[in-house]
């Protein structure tokens, strides 16, 4: 049965009106659910029945009507506008909302509802309806009368059956309450956030994870950071390394089982210095009811912190103060039973610990007093006295019962809580020997004052200045009677200026003070007596009178005293400039004979040197003898001499002991094979190789005890012995024996021979020679060195010396003959060029004799300092040979400008220099060395050694 067009038309509404609820099932409401349900209903039925014409029209107008009623009570607004957007049909509830009526909606487009302000891009929404889509979106709208309400929905378009929209159905929901509701759920964020912002305790907030998501204003201001990731991250950057693990442990464990934590940690501020904060951390739950997280506020208490870590601190010292003090404290309740005690208050009474002290003087307090009873009335007092603190004495019995003085300091302190009740602390000082002195001081008061009267020294008591005590010895001190003495003021009794015109009062204010202060003060004064002054000496002691502190002031007279030191400082003055006197007339006269005896040892080695007659070099070798001779006598006379002055230096240095004494029998050994006596030598293998003192004296020593033993020996041997005495980790004691078989010494004279000036026999000098100082400065280099020297002998039968030195092992290892440089010949100076700095003529002479005519050297002679500058700024040499002692300009100063690139225009200011001077005293050496010269050679030369030292310097 073929329906009516009006059927037909009906039916394709319907299935349009279907199609567009399908397409809007983002939507809910039981209003849609219902409209669907009717729609499927009437298709349903009118696909599977064949009416009649009025039964198709009653079937059609029942549908009509109930679909009709499902459009009309929906909750929510239902538009149909037609392809152009013009509103076609609109629901009941739709101008409920709109405030609008039919006849002013009919026609109308739906902007009619736009918000001026609304963000939605309504072009975008027409592209996408017109395009065959469903737009879906909030909207917001405005009512006839203006008010604001808010909408969901969707607008989809509704195609025939040919596919083509021949109508756009919009459903939407008002949501106006809920969107009130999040704009107040915003707000109350936004208030809530914005008053944690500014909370003046920090507060973080982390994710169910951990994940820091949130920090307030003071924490950031507190850490110095900024509110993004970086403080997220520097969160755990800012704690401290040593407390990060204590404040993860805390968390994590937290986080997991969604409890609150509290925790203290160190936390970095701004400053970058770490202050103690207690963090409080607590789980929270979202508008949902759902695990949200931590919050947490984080308070800073580091300075609450360390007051307390102070009072720890102050309360740990004062326990210890409490338990270590040397004074007994004790606690009593209000009724004086002993609530704590330190374990010097149980020492006072004789036992080991407060413990048992407490124990025993609670329970049986009569032990301690010696009249109990008398006591309890006291302490009733002591609660009744309006008085609070008190200062007592009491005597009392230890464990042993003997009797015991004390001073008890007590104080009374009420409670806080209640005025009435209160109880007592204070300290006890055991007394007993303090009792004991003063009983025993009151005895010896009297004996004090006998010496106090009959002291030899003038005592003065002071208070302060005034003299309120003297003695009979002060009274004659200053001539003046007592009563004028007592009551006068200390500085009255002598000038206003002290010594080195210092002012009195000060430096009387400065002893007093000092001597007050328990330090005894020992002082020079200047004092009047009958209008003149005296010296004296001052002693200052405090001393108590009536336990009031007191000076006493012990006066001696020592104007003769310090007359006599002035006269020994000025003999001590006159003997020094005597001595340096000496010292300048020896070096002198040292220069002076060394000067001509140099030319005359030199001109006889040159003479020597030639072709003589046996005669002429007889004469010529007595001449050198008496010339060395002469010189040995100048030089145990310095020598001497610096020993006694205390001038003598020594230096050690790393030595091989068999070589040094295989170079002093090279020297001795012409002499003794001349007089036909065996010169033997023995070292014990124990002595070790190398030793550490000072050669050069160890030389001196052995040449005048071997010389000496060869000179007084006829026939027979001269042995030295040299042996390991000791040996410790501190060094060696070496000790060295000089045996000989000469003319031995008599028993009464071996202790005289180390005397100066002395020799075994008067006849000695006249028959062997010798100045009589080589044994005395042997001995007094041996002791110097803190060594020791001694003699045996048998008159005929020979004499044994015998030496101990203390010496060092030394480690310096020494050239083998091997190892030695080629000896060098007088012809390699030939060429070099030479300066001689020299006044002297006949020095000059032997000069250019040996060093230009012998070594073949170029030989210019300076015969002052200043020709010898100019020599030098005008010409260049190899060396200089430099003469300390010259007119004028002395050598010490022409080697100062030489050295000097300021004061001299010298052309080479390296130039190596060799001093050359007559006196042998280590001070000349020094002195030279300090100018700035390279090496040292005494006159008269050694020309051996001259040469060597001239070749050292040779240019390579």
């Amino acid at each position: 049965m073929t329906l009516p067009s009006t059927s037909i038309n009906m039916h394709d509404k319907i299935k349009r009106a279907l199609a567009l609820l399908e397409h809007n099932d983002e939507m809910r409401g039981e209003e849609v659910s219902l409209l669907k349900t009717l729609l499927k209903e009437v298709l349903s039925e009118a696909e599977n029945t064949s009416p009649t014409i009025t039964e198709e029209k009653n079937y059609r107008d029942e549908h009509l009507i109930r679909l009709s009623a499902a459009f009309d009570q929906s909750a929510n607004t239902i538009v149909i506008t037609d392809i152009h957007g013009n509103i076609e049909y609109a629901n009941p509830r739709f101008y409920e909302v709109t405030g609008y009526t039919p006849g002013e909606i009919i026609g109308q487009n739906p902007r009619i509802l736009k918000y001026e302000h609304s963000k939605i891009d309504y072009k975008d929404l027409w592209d996408t309806i017109t395009s065959g889509k469903t737009w879906s979106g909030e909207f917001l709208n405005k009512t006839k009368e203006g008010g604001l309400y808010w909408e969901i929905g969707t607008i989809s378009p509704v195609k025939n059956a040919e596919g083509q929209i021949i109508n756009f159905l919009a459903i939407k929901e008002n949501i106006t309450q809920r969107k009130q509701a999040e704009e107040k759920l915003r707000k109350a964020k936004d208030f809530y956030l914005n008053l944690l912002e500014d909370f003046p305790v920090m507060v973080w907030q982390c994710d169910p994870k951990g994940s820091f998501n949130f920090f307030n204003q003071t924490f950031l201001r507190f850490t110095g950071r900024r509110p993004d990731q970086e403080m997220i991250v520097g969160f755990w950057e800012n704690i401290h390394p040593k407390d990060l693990r204590v404040f993860t442990d805390s968390f994590y464990q937290s986080l997991d089982n969604q409890t609150p934590f509290i925790v203290e940690y160190r936390l970095k501020d701004r400053f970058g210095s770490y202050r103690w904060v207690l963090n409080h951390g607590k789980p929270f739950k979202d508008i949902d009811g759902r695990y949200g997280g931590f919050i947490g506020t984080c308070i800073d208490i580091h300075d609450r912190f360390t007051v307390e870590q102070r009072l720890m601190d102050s309360e740990s010292k004062y326990r210890r103060m409490f338990e270590d003090s040397s004074l007994g404290i004790f606690k009593l309740d209000r009724k004086f039973s002993f609530v704590s005690a330190n374990k010097a208050m149980a020492s006072i009474f004789g036992y080991d610990n407060a413990v048992d002290f407490l124990m025993k003087i609670n329970n049986t307090p009569a032990d301690f007093f010696p009249n109990y009873n008398m006591e309890q009335q006291s302490m009733r007092e002591l609660v009744k006295s309006p008085e609070n603190r008190f200062v007592i004495e009491k005597e009392f019995r230890d464990k042993n019962g003997d009797k015991i003085h004390t001073v008890i300091h007590l104080r009374k302190v009420n409670e806080r809580r209640h005025d009435k009740e209160f109880y007592m602390e204070g300290f006890i000082e055991d007394v007993t020997l303090k009792k004991m002195a003063e009983q025993n001081l009151l005895l010896s008061e009297q004996k004090f004052k006998a010496l106090f009267e009959k002291s030899y020294d003038a005592i003065l008591i002071l208070n302060r200045y005034e003299v309120i005590d003297c003695n009979q010895k002060a009274c004659k001190l200053f001539r003046m009677e007592k009563s004028n003495l007592l009551g006068s003021n200390y500085l009255t009794l002598g000038p206003d200026e002290q010594y080195e015109k210092k002012n009195a009062r000060e430096l009387l204010d400065s002893q007093i003070r000092k001597a007050m202060g328990g330090c005894a003060q020992n002082f020079d004064w200047l004092l009047y007596r009958k209008g003149s002054t005296f010296d004296a000496e001052i002693s200052f002691a405090r001393i108590f009178v009536h336990d009031q502190p007191m000076l006493q002031v012990i006066i001696r007279d020592v104007s003769e005293k310090r007359m006599v030191e002035k006269q020994i400082k000025q003999a001590k003055e006159d003997a020094e400039k005597a001595r340096m006197a000496q010292s300048e007339f020896l070096s002198l006269m040292s220069h002076e004979i060394r000067t001509p005896l140099n030319a005359v040892v030199s001109l006889t080695d040159l003479l020597l040197q030639d072709k003589l007659t046996s005669d002429q070099m007889e004469n010529l070798s007595s001449v050198k003898v008496s010339a060395r001779h002469l010189l040995g006598l100048i030089d145990d006379i310095l020598d001497y001499n610096k020993i006694e002055s205390g001038n003598i230096q020594f230096e050690e240095t790393d030595f091989d002991i068999r070589s040094l004494v295989n170079e002093v029998f090279k020297t001795l050994g012409p002499k003794a094979k001349e007089k036909k006596i065996n010169l033997l030598c023995k070292i014990d293998r124990k002595v070790p190789k190398i030793l550490e003192t000072d050669t050069l004296r160890l030389k001196q020593i052995l040449f005048n005890l071997l010389s000496n033993a060869i000179k007084f020996t006829e026939k027979g041997y001269v042995h030295l012995k040299v042996g390991l005495k000791s040996q410790t980790e501190e060094g060696n004691r070496i000790v060295f024996e000089v045996k000989d078989t000469g003319i031995g010494i008599a028993a009464d004279r071996l202790d005289a021979i180390f005397e100066r000036f002395t020799q075994a026999e008067t006849s000695t000098t006249r028959k062997y020679g010798g100045s009589g100082l080589g044994l005395t400065i042997s001995k007094k280099l041996v002791e110097l060195q803190e060594g020791e020297i001694y003699a045996e002998s048998t008159v005929g039968h020979g004499s044994l010396f015998t030496f101990i030195l203390p010496m060092k092992t030394g480690v310096r290892k020494f050239p083998t003959s091997e190892d030695l440089p080629k000896i060098a010949k007088s012809e390699d100076l030939e060429g070099m060029r030479i300066l001689m700095v020299e006044d002297d003529k006949m020095n000059q002479f032997v000069g250019t004799k040996v060093i230009e005519k012998k070594w073949k050297a170029k030989l210019t002679i300076a015969p002052s300092g200043e020709e010898a500058l100019e020599l030098l700024e005008s010409n260049t040499f190899d060396l200089i040979l430099m003469d300390l002692l010259l007119p004028e300009m002395d050598g010490y100063e022409v080697t100062r400008r030489i050295r000097s690139g300021e004061e001299s225009k010298v052309q080479n200011h390296e130039i190596p220099i060799i001093a050359l001077t007559a006196d042998a005293f280590n001070e000349t050496r020094n002195k030279a060395y300090e100018a700035g010269v390279d090496d040292f050679v005494s006159k008269p030369f050694d020309y051996d050694k001259l040469f060597e030292k001239i070749f050292r310097y040779k240019p390579s």
